[in-house]
């Protein structure tokens, strides 16, 4: 009977280049060793019920393999933060802001813009922005989980101000591309980030659009008989 073949080894791990802030970290149980090579330094406040990506990953400690030790604050609005506090007394490194926070600003906003979440969104409105507070919102009604009632709250406290019109010329213009599949139109919105979000809103109240089983905006058969499109079958 023949031998069978033994299995190839994997190799064995990189080492990790000594790092005692890293150390410092593990041995608290800020982070594990796969954590943090898994979450590239991302540190998790474990007391966190916020489903802000932001707050809940606060820090991101930068290796010194990585070109460290430095710690890198999410906002600079967080230096007072508990967990930040925690972390920078461990470690004696001053927290910095990190300068590619505009990312964590948009997912902020996304994160909270749904209806259980949007106050909080509210009361957390100076870690994001305004423009990702409607980038938010769009996402939020475009997708389902956030109600036009809801988002006009949010968007009255913003200050971000409803254009005239209910965004009917542009539903039936060029604010959108329509295409089309087996089952649905979709609306493929254009021009400007707040046309398009008020064209969902106006959009969805007024009955030009509606969502799918799946949560995907789609155009009513008022709409697409409006702008003489094909019949779906």
């Amino acid at each position: 009977m023949p031998r069978k073949k033994a299995e190839p080894q994997s190799p064995p791990p990189t080492p990790r280049r000594p790092d005692i802030f890293a150390d410092i970290l593990i041995r608290n149980q800020i982070v594990t060793e796969f954590t943090l090579e898994l979450n590239w330094g991302a540190l998790r406040d474990p007391e966190c019920k916020s489903k802000s990506r932001l707050l809940q990953w606060p820090l991101t400690y930068i290796s010194i393999a990585r070109g460290g030790p430095l710690l890198k604050l999410a906002s600079h609005h967080l230096t007072e933060h508990p967990f930040v506090l925690k972390v920078a007394e461990l470690t004696g490194l001053g927290p910095v802001p990190d300068e590619d926070d505009n990312h964590r600003q948009y997912h902020h906003a996304v994160d909270l813009a749904n209806d259980e979440d949007w106050r909080e969104l509210l009361d957390t409105r100076h870690l994001t922005t305004t423009e990702h507070i409607a980038g938010g919102v769009n996402y939020g009604v475009s997708y389902g989980y956030l109600s036009t009632v809801n988002a006009r709250h949010v968007l009255k406290t913003a200050q971000i101000p409803e254009p005239s019109g209910r965004s009917k010329d542009l539903m039936l213009g060029n604010g959108m591309n329509p295409s089309k599949n087996e089952r649905r139109y979709t609306p493929n919105f254009c021009g400007h980030a707040i046309d398009r979000l008020w064209m969902v809103i106006h959009g969805i109240e007024d009955g030009w659009l509606c969502h799918d089983q799946g949560g995907n905006l789609k155009l009513t058969t008022k709409t697409i008989q409006a702008r003489g499109l094909p019949a779906l079958p």
